[in-house]
This record gives structure tokens, sequence and C-alpha cells, in this order.
């Protein structure tokens, strides 16, 4: 498939997946980074009751507990790169956030590191 076809395929799944679930979180990065945040996610998730569908997406094979209010899909190689040149490209809504452990100075993992906030505050505050 060309390159130019499979950023129309994404695009399109995205927002068919953007009709579907309140929010998109988008992992990227190790593997230990991105299991431990998909950890305080879900427990985030666990604890909403009223919280709506959230679709996880990562190019790792990352293991999670399943919960009710989320579904996890994994990317290929080049849908990640797509949805990250997007990412980058355009304004995403706060609908579509990607949480990465690569040098962000305004991503939240930098916010955590810095001591801005606490782990805790922004996991409650992406699901309210």
């Amino acid at each position: 498939m060309s390159e130019k076809a499979v950023m129309k395929e994404v695009i399109k799944r995205t927002e068919r997946d953007l009709e579907q679930f309140v929010l998109i979180l988008f992992f990227t990065g190790e593997r230990e980074f991105a299991e431990e945040w998909l950890s305080h996610a879900a427990e985030a998730m666990r604890l909403e009751a009223n919280l709506k569908k959230v679709l996880i997406l990562s190019d790792l094979d990352i293991s999670y507990q399943s919960c009710s209010n989320f579904a996890y899909r994994r990317v290929d190689r080049e849908e990640k790169e797509v949805l990250e040149r997007l990412y980058f490209t355009y304004d995403f809504s706060d609908r579509f956030i990607m949480i990465s452990d690569k040098q962000q100075f305004g991503g939240l993992p930098n916010y955590i590191k810095t001591g801005t906030i606490t782990k805790e505050e922004m996991i409650q505050a992406l699901f309210r």
C-alpha cells in the first residue's frame, strides 16, 4: 500500500474512532513506560463510573487488565508513524492525546518530571 493510501486509511479509521470513543490515548515509547501509564489509566477508569468509552492505541503488545470503559488496539509501524505525523502536524482536539517517553517539553510526562503536577492529578484530569 502506498504512503498516501496508508495516510488516508489511518485518517478514516481515526475519524471513526473519534465518533465511537470519547477519548483516544496513543501510547508510544518503551514498553515499561507504556505499561506503567496504562496501569494508572486503567485504575482511574475503573474508579470513574460515568466515564464513556476510551480507546488505547499503542505499537506495543501491552499487557493490561481489562476494563469495560476502554478498548485497546495495537497499531502497526505504518499506522504509528502516520498517527505521530498527524499529531505533530495538526492541532488535534483534546480527545486525542499522545503520551510518550520522548522528550516533549509541553508533554504530560514532562509536567510530572518537573513537579508541575503529580501523576495522579494528570490521570484524573484526563478523564474529567
